[in-house]
């Protein structure tokens, strides 16, 4: 195990999976116009917590891991930011239904 964990392989190429983790849940959202199936609290943490990190490790010169963790960092706040404008142009639409006619009636005619 030793063999592969010394590598610089592994450690880019885990870095490189780490990082990219949101993306495509991104693309899902865009694709779809809905995040409903996301944590807003999660999201919350994931950038809160990359943030903070990404300056540790700025501090301690680990700057091409401070990039990964800030990019992992804007990845979540832009799943947040997504996940806000969804949710605002779905209780708009829903809004934009209230005061009008409905849009089919049904007549019922009693025979005497």
């Amino acid at each position: 195990m030793a063999f592969i964990v010394e590598q610089d392989g592994y450690q880019y190429g885990s870095l490189a999976l780490a990082t990219v983790f949101l993306v495509p849940q991104i693309v899902k959202g865009y694709k779809t116009q809905s995040l409903k199936d996301v944590s807003a609290l999660s999201l919350t943490c994931v950038t809160a917590s990359s943030f903070l990190w990404g300056f540790y490790m700025y501090e301690t010169d680990l700057i091409h891991f401070a990039c990964a963790t800030g990019f992992v960092g804007v990845n979540a706040l832009s799943l947040l930011s997504m996940k806000v404008v969804f949710y605002y142009k779905e209780m708009n639409d829903h809004y934009k239904s209230f005061g009008k006619p409905p849009t089919t009636c049904a007549v019922i005619q009693a025979e005497a």
